[in-house]
C-alpha cells in the first residue's frame, strides 16, 4: 500500500533530524540480502545506538538538501540503506564491514563524515580504526600502567622487607 503524503513528510522530517544529528553516516546496498538478515543486522544496529533506515533516492536527496549536505545520491546503486552514528564516528562502518563479511550480498557503497561524502575506499579505511569505546580503553590503560608499576615495585619491597624481618626474628629464635 503507498504511502499519504503525510507519512512521506514524516519520513522527509525523520531522516533530515538524522542527518543533522548525526556523527558519520554509511550507505549499504542490500540488493540480494535476505530479510532475516537485514532483520538481524537491524538488531545488531540497535543494540549499538545506530540508526539503520532504508530509503528511496528521491526522499534522500530532499533530506540531504535540507540538511544541508551535497552530493550526487543518483551515483548510488541499487537499494539503498542508511546507518547512522550518533556517538561513534567509526562503529557504524565497523559494524557494517563486519556483516558484508559474512553476507556477500551487502556493499559498502560509501558514506558522510563530516558533512561530506567519502568513498567506499574510505568508508573502509574508517572500519579498520578503533572504536570510541576502545580508543578510551586503551588510553585508561595507558594512564594506569605507570600507576600500577610503581605499585608493584612498591609492594615488592616491602615484601622483601617483611621476608627479611622474619628471616631475623627466625634466626634469633
Amino acid at each position: 500500500m503507498p504511502k499519504t503524503r503525510k507519512q512521506k513528510e514524516e519520513d522527509l522530517k525523520r531522516l533530515t533530524m538524522s542527518l543533522t544529528g548525526m556523527k558519520a553516516m554509511v550507505f549499504v546496498n542490500y540488493d540480494g540480502v535476505a530479510v532475516n538478515d537485514i532483520n538481524k543486522l537491524r538488531k545488531n544496529l540497535r543494540e549499538n545506538e545506530i540508526d539503520y533506515y532504508i530509503a528511496k533516492k528521491t526522499l534522500l536527496k530532499k533530506a540531504l538538501k535540507e540538511a544541508k549536505i551535497e552530493m550526487d545520491v543518483d551515483a548510488l546503486e541499487g537499494g539503498l540503506g542508511l546507518a547512522f552514528g550518533r556517538e561513534d564516528e567509526v562503529m557504524p562502518a565497523k559494524l557494517l564491514h563486519e556483516f558484508s563479511k559474512e553476507n556477500k550480498n551487502l556493499k559498502l557503497i560509501g558514506g558522510i563524515f563530516e558533512s561530506r561524502f567519502i568513498d567506499q575506499e574510505r568508508v573502509l579505511e574508517l572500519a579498520k580504526l578503533p572504536s570510541k569505546n576502545e580508543l578510551i580503553f586503551k588510553t585508561v590503560y595507558l594512564i594506569k600502567s605507570p600507576i600500577t608499576g610503581f605499585v608493584n615495585a612498591l609492594k615488592g619491597n616491602l615484601n622483601n622487607l617483611v621476608y627479611v624481618l622474619k628471616a631475623i626474628q627466625e634466626k634469633n629464635n
